[in-house]
C-alpha cells in the first residue's frame, strides 16, 4: 500500500515534537511494514488569519490521488481531497 503522510511545515521551520512524530512514523512504515510511505510537507505560516487561509488554499490544491491511504495530522493538511479515509464515520454516530 502506498501511504502519504501530510504534515504542515512551520514557518519559520522549527524542529520539535510534531516533526519527530512524522519522521518516526515514516521510518516505521517504511522499515517495519510492507507498505511504502512518503512524507509530504508544505510551508504553512500561521502569523495571520490570511496566511492560514492561503495555507488552506495551497493544501486543497494538492493531489494525493496516487496514494492508497492518506494520513494527515494537523490543519490545514486535513483539507486535501484524496482517497477514502481509513476512518469512515458510521451513520449511527
Amino acid at each position: 500500500m502506498d501511504i502519504a503522510l501530510l504534515a504542515p511545515s512551520p514557518v519559520p521551520l522549527t524542529i520539535g515534537g510534531a516533526e519527530n512524530l512524522w519522521w518516526g512514523l515514516l521510518d516505521h512504515l517504511n522499515r517495519r511494514t510492507p507498505h511504502t510511505a512518503d512524507l509530504i510537507k508544505l510551508p504553512t505560516p500561521e502569523r495571520s488569519f490570511w496566511e492560514i487561509v492561503d495555507s488552506y488554499q495551497r493544501w486543497s490544491a494538492l493531489d494525493a490521488s496516487g496514494y492508497d491511504l492518506v494520513i494527515s495530522g494537523k490543519y490545514p493538511s486535513w483539507i486535501v481531497v484524496a482517497v477514502p479515509s481509513a476512518f469512515e464515520p458510521s451513520a449511527d454516530l
